[in-house]
C-alpha cells in the first residue's frame, strides 16, 4: 500500500470515529483532553485545542512526550453526516515535517492542493500544530465542525476518547 493510500485509510478511520462520537463544546475554539499514558509517550495524545476563524482552521494537539518521528491525523466532518469532510497528515519523517490535506469523498480521499496550509512539529514544546486556511475547505463550509485527532508510530496507535464539536466564529 502506497504512503498516501495508508494516510488516506488513517484520515478516513478518524472520520468513521467521528461519525459514530458524541461531541464536546460549540463555540469558535473549543479543546477536549485525553487520558495520559493509554499510548506510547510519544504519540501519547493529551490534548486538541481547535479555532475554527472565518479565514482558517487552527489545531494545536498536546503530546505527552513528541518524539521525532510519527505521524497526527486530525480530521473535521460535518454535524450532519453529508460529504465532503477534510482530514490533515502531519508527518514527520528524518527531519522534516510534512503537512498534507486530504478531502474525504464518496469516492475515498484525494489529496487537496492548499495553499496556506502550514503544520510545526515542535518537540520541546510536546506539540504539533496546523493551519487550514477555510478556502481549501470547499465552496460550502459548514457552520461548524466536528473534529477527532489520531496518532501513528510503526504499529502504535492513539486516539483521542472523544470528539470536539467547534463552531466558525
Amino acid at each position: 500500500m502506497s504512503r498516501f493510500r495508508a494516510l488516506g485509510v488513517v484520515v478516513a478511520l478518524v472520520a468513521a470515529l467521528l461519525m459514530a462520537s458524541p461531541g464536546a463544546s460549540h463555540a469558535a475554539t473549543g479543546s477536549v483532553k485525553d487520558p495520559k499514558g493509554d499510548a506510547p509517550k510519544a504519540i501519547d495524545i493529551t490534548s486538541l485545542k481547535v479555532v475554527n476563524s472565518k479565514k482558517a482552521i487552527k489545531g494545536t494537539i498536546k503530546v505527552r512526550n513528541l518524539g521525532n518521528k510519527g505521524l497526527f491525523t486530525t480530521a473535521w466532518v460535518r454535524p450532519d453526516g453529508t460529504l465532503p469532510n477534510y482530514g490533515v497528515n502531519i508527518q514527520k519523517k528524518k527531519g522534516k515535517t510534512k503537512a498534507t490535506l486530504v478531502k474525504i469523498a464518496g469516492g475515498g480521499a484525494k489529496k487537496v492542493k492548499c495553499a496556506g496550509l502550514k503544520a510545526t512539529w515542535k518537540a520541546p514544546k510536546n506539540t504539533v500544530t496546523f493551519k487550514v486556511p477555510q478556502k481549501c475547505n470547499g465552496k460550502k463550509i459548514p457552520a461548524s465542525w466536528v473534529f477527532s485527532t489520531t496518532s501513528v508510530q510503526g504499529t502504535k496507535v492513539d486516539v483521542l476518547d472523544s470528539t470536539l464539536t467547534v463552531k466558525r466564529g
